[in-house]
């Protein structure tokens, strides 16, 4: 009868442990959505954005959430010198795409704004606990004399839970 006690007690720990552990790895949510702007004729794709949210819950019990990368694809902006100019890096052929790491979510809202070679992206949203993520998304810069002012306005972005 010892042996099995010892066995029985043996599985409770184990799945104490595995619990434990699970519950400290969090859980990893992809969102994908469009951003309310028309395709640009040099990419055939309306502008997309992938949103890679993680969220884990502390000992405590508050909710952490972190968003460790957004993929922004087929983005653009309106340049004063040379027209549409594509937001973020080509990736060859017919699309381009901007990546955004590390932002941190307070209350369920974040915004973050980057400069990268006198590009400026300002990304701001929320995160509800049900339904769409939402937010705005702007490109603005001065990007030298024979480029000029570039700026995209602030549009709206809407992207559902995969």
């Amino acid at each position: 009868m010892k042996p099995l006690r010892i066995a029985a007690l043996a599985c409770l720990i184990a799945l104490l442990a595995l619990g434990a552990q699970a519950l400290a790895k969090g859980r990893d949510f992809q969102y994908h959505g469009e951003i309310a702007q028309p395709p640009f004729a040099a990419f055939s794709n309306q502008p997309t954005l992938d949103l890679y949210v993680h969220s884990q819950k502390k000992r405590s019990g508050k909710l952490v959430i972190k968003i460790p990368q957004v993929l922004i694809y087929n983005a653009w902006f309106d340049c004063s010198n040379v027209g549409h100019v594509s937001a973020g890096n080509s990736t060859g052929g017919s699309s381009s795409r901007l990546d955004l790491v590390g932002i941190k979510v307070k209350h369920r809202s974040f915004s973050r704004t980057e400069n990268v070679e006198g590009t400026i992206t300002k990304f701001t949203g929320s995160i509800p606990r049900h339904g769409a993520a939402t937010g705005t998304v702007r490109f603005s810069g001065d990007l030298g004399p024979e480029i000029g002012h570039c700026e995209s306005g602030t549009l709206n972005w809407s992207a559902q839970r995969k």
